[in-house]
């Protein structure tokens, strides 16, 4: 009687993990927003953080007016940005100016882009080198 009574606990036990990790693929509650176009485009802008923390001190901002979405063979996809006059950045060059201060950054070719959000973030743009995994961050702006 106690190994049945055990047996169906188990039971019960495995299904009811199952069921709650099976149910939310997204545990984090981290939203991928790369491909919404409106996000990326935002009028607000996107301004530089020196690195990724709460409140970190902006460094100018650059608006991205448009951008193409470029399916590849192996699944991921290739974004190219365009300003306002409708150039494309060359090779991802930036340049902003924002109190006196002028910041440089690039989209290279070997880096990849991320937009998250979660429901108590605004979105964050990241750049990941793929070759040194290293990353550029962006806040969305208040507009220029």
């Amino acid at each position: 009687m106690q190994q049945r009574v055990l047996l169906a606990l188990l039971l019960i036990s495995f299904l009811v993990l199952i069921g709650c990790t099976g149910c939310d693929p997204n545990q984090t509650g981290t939203i991928d927003l790369t491909r919404d176009e409106g996000v990326l485009t935002t009028p607000l802008g996107w301004i530089p953080q020196d690195s990724y923390t709460i409140d970190a001190p902006p460094m100018g901002s650059f608006e991205i007016a448009r951008i193409d979405v470029i399916s590849l063979d192996n699944g991921d996809f290739s974004v190219n940005f365009y300003d306002s006059d409708d150039n494309v950045f060359e090779h991802g060059l930036f340049v902003c100016e924002a109190e006196s201060v002028v910041y440089e950054g690039y989209f290279l070719d070997d880096q990849t882009v991320l937009v998250t959000a979660t429901e108590e973030t605004e979105p964050v743009l990241s750049l990941t080198d793929r070759s040194s995994g290293e990353k550029m961050f962006f806040s969305m702006g208040g507009g220029e």
